[in-house]
C-alpha cells in the first residue's frame, strides 16, 4: 500500500514570535531562524522522503511521516506522541508495483480476489477478471485512504474501538469465535479483510461529513430542479381556513345550535372568498388552525397523509379553486388549492439525502483524480 509521504508540522514558526510571561510587563520580541530541510530516512530498508525543520543545531523530523511509514499509528497525549500498533488490516506477503505510486502485497490482493469469488455478481468471472477486479478495488481504496488523510482522517482508536465492539457482537451472535469466522470465511472474508472492509466504510463514512466535501444549498437546489423526474410525487398544495368544531378540551363539539351556528359562519367565509377576498387575509381573520401560522404556503401531502374528507375535497379541486365548507371531524375547512404537486417536496430530509449523494460524487470524482 501506497505510504503518504505529507508534510505534518506539528509547530512551524516563521519570522518573528511573541511571548508573554506574566512577571514582565513589557512584551519580549524575538527573532527565531527556522530552517526547512528535506531528509532521507530509511525505513525496512525503503527510502523515506519528508521534511525536516533546523532550530538551533537541533533536527526535527516529522514523527507522523515516519510512522505511517513503518504503518504504525500515531496519537498525542500531553504534549506527548505515541507511536503504537496499527489500527488498520495487516497483510502480509510480497509487494506488487500497482501503478500510480501504490503496491499491495501478495496476501492482500488474494483477499480481495478471494472476496470477489464468492461474489454472486462475479459468478462466471474468470480468473483475470476477478484479479483486474480486485486489483481495481485495492486501488480505489489507497486513493479513499489517501484523501481521507489530507482531511486529517484516519484509521485510528476510534474506528478501532468501534471494530472492537462490531467483532465481539457477532460472535455473541453467532455463539463462538470459530461459528463467526466460519460464516466471514463462507461469504469470501478474512478477518483482515473484513477489517479492511470496515475500514473503507469508515473513511467513507467520515468523508461524507466532511465539510471538504459537504453540499452547498445551492448545489442541493439545482439538483433538485435538475432531476425533478428522481422524485415523483402524487401530491399537492394547499391552504385552509378551519372553522374548528372542537371545544376547549379536544373534544367535538355535539351541541346542534353551536353547530349550527359554525357552519353559518363557514358558509360566510366561503362567500367571501368566492368573492374576492384575500384568502390569506380571510385565513389570518378567521382560521383556527396554528399550523397554518407556521405554514403560510400551505400544506403540501400526497394521499394517505390528511383525514379523508379533507383530502378527497383538496385533490378533487383545480388549481387556485376554492372549496365549498368540508367537514370533518375538526370542523369545517375552506380549502384553496395552490397547485398539484408533482415532485417531491424538498425537506430537511431530502435536502440531506442530496446532499449525501454530492457528496459522494465528490469523494469519488477526488479518488478517480488520484488514479488517472
Amino acid at each position: 500500500m501506497k505510504k503518504s509521504l505529507k508534510t505534518f508540522v506539528l509547530g512551524l514558526v516563521a519570522g518573528i514570535i511573541i511571548t508573554a510571561t506574566p512577571a514582565i510587563a513589557n512584551t519580549i520580541w524575538e527573532r527565531i531562524d527556522v530552517v526547512r530541510n528535506r531528509i532521507t530516512v530509511m525505513v525496512d530498508g525503503k527510502e523515506l522522503q519528508a521534511d525536516n525543520f533546523l532550530y538551533q543545531d537541533t533536527t526535527y523530523v516529522p514523527i507522523r511521516a515516519v510512522a505511517e511509514a513503518l504503518g504504525k499509528n500515531v496519537t498525542y497525549e500531553d504534549g506527548v506522541a505515541y507511536i503504537g500498533e496499527s489500527y488498520a488490516a495487516e497483510f502480509g506477503g510480497e509487494e506488487v508495483d500497482l501503478g500510480n505510486g501504490y503496491t499491495a502485497t501478495t496476501e492482500e490482493i488474494a483477499a480481495y480476489e478471494e472476496l470477489y469469488a464468492h461474489d454472486p455478481a462475479m459468478q462466471g468471472a474468470t480468473p483475470e477478471q476477478i484479479r483486474a477486479a480486485a486489483l481495481s478495488s485495492i486501488m480505489q481504496y489507497n486513493a479513499l485512504a489517501d484523501i481521507a488523510l489530507e482531511n486529517n482522517i484516519v484509521v485510528g482508536k476510534e474506528f478501532y474501538d468501534a471494530f472492537t465492539n462490531i467483532m465481539a457482537y457477532m460472535e455473541m451472535n453467532y455463539g463462538s469465535r470459530e461459528a463467526m469466522e466460519k460464516a466471514m470465511n463462507d461469504a469470501g472474508y478474512s478477518y483482515e479483510m473484513y477489517k479492511r472492509y470496515q475500514e473503507t466504510e469508515y473513511l467513507y463514512s467520515e468523508l461524507l461529513k466532511s465539510p471538504a466535501f459537504a453540499a452547498t444549498p445551492d448545489e442541493i437546489a439545482k439538483y433538485y430542479a435538475d432531476n425533478a423526474a428522481m422524485f415523483p410525487y402524487d401530491g399537492v398544495q394547499a391552504k385552509h381556513v378551519l372553522i374548528s368544531a372542537m371545544d376547549e378540551n379536544g373534544k367535538e363539539i355535539t351541541d346542534p345550535a353551536v353547530l349550527k351556528a359554525l357552519k353559518e359562519r363557514a358558509d360566510s367565509v366561503y362567500n367571501l372568498a368566492t368573492s374576492g377576498a384575500d384568502f390569506d387575509k380571510l385565513v389570518a381573520d378567521y382560521g383556527e388552525d396554528p399550523g397554518m401560522v407556521s405554514n403560510p404556503d400551505g400544506y403540501t401531502f400526497t394521499k394517505g397523509e390528511m383525514v379523508a374528507e379533507f383530502e378527497e375535497a383538496a385533490f378533487a379541486l383545480k388549481d387556485g379553486e376554492i372549496s365549498e365548507p368540508v367537514k370533518t371531524s375538526y370542523g369545517w375547512h375552506i380549502i384553496k388549492k395552490i397547485k398539484t404537486v408533482e415532485s417531491m417536496p424538498l425537506t430537511a430530509e431530502l435536502s440531506s439525502s442530496i446532499g449525501n449523494v454530492l457528496a459522494h460524487n465528490k469523494i469519488m470524482d477526488a479518488v478517480n483524480a488520484k488514479l488517472k
